[in-house]
């Protein structure tokens, strides 16, 4: 039998270490009845504030495809050794010289611009396959 969700409902988690909530179960217009985890504004840490985790999901995953088409285009938009360029998600960055990395290109979403730019200009653009072989090449 169904229900109105009430009050009652609302599943709260607190930290071990703090013994403060940190996350909340409530609805989102968006994806209705959902998680919200506890946030902290970056200029003003004393406020708080919730927000809904799959809409902070794909809002991180709008953001990195963003950048990750960005640098592509800068990078010509398709594979250096083959020419691919059908998919994104096929493409990635090789870097050069590995001593040279300073952090992967994935891992971009607290990163600024001309950092990514930067560490970008550190690599070739390669299709999955190509760079698989010349990952291979290089553990020979």
């Amino acid at each position: 039998m169904d229900r109105a969700f009430s009050y009652l409902d609302v599943i709260t988690e607190f930290c071990y270490n703090c013994y403060m909530r940190k996350q909340i179960t409530k609805e989102c217009p968006k994806h209705g009845m959902t998680i919200f985890k506890e946030r902290r504004d970056k200029r003003h840490p004393d406020r708080q504030y919730w927000r809904c985790s799959k809409c902070e999901y794909e809002s991180v995953k709008k953001r990195r495809q963003k950048i990750k088409q960005k640098l592509v285009e800068i990078h010509g938009g398709k594979c250096i050794r083959c020419g691919y360029n059908k998919s994104l998600r096929a493409l990635s960055f090789h870097h050069r010289n590995r001593e040279d990395k300073k952090f992967r290109l994935s891992s971009c979403n607290h990163i600024k611009w001309d950092d990514l730019l930067e560490e970008s200009m550190k690599c070739d653009l390669l299709c999955a396959n190509c760079h698989m072989e010349i990952e291979e090449e290089i553990g020979l």
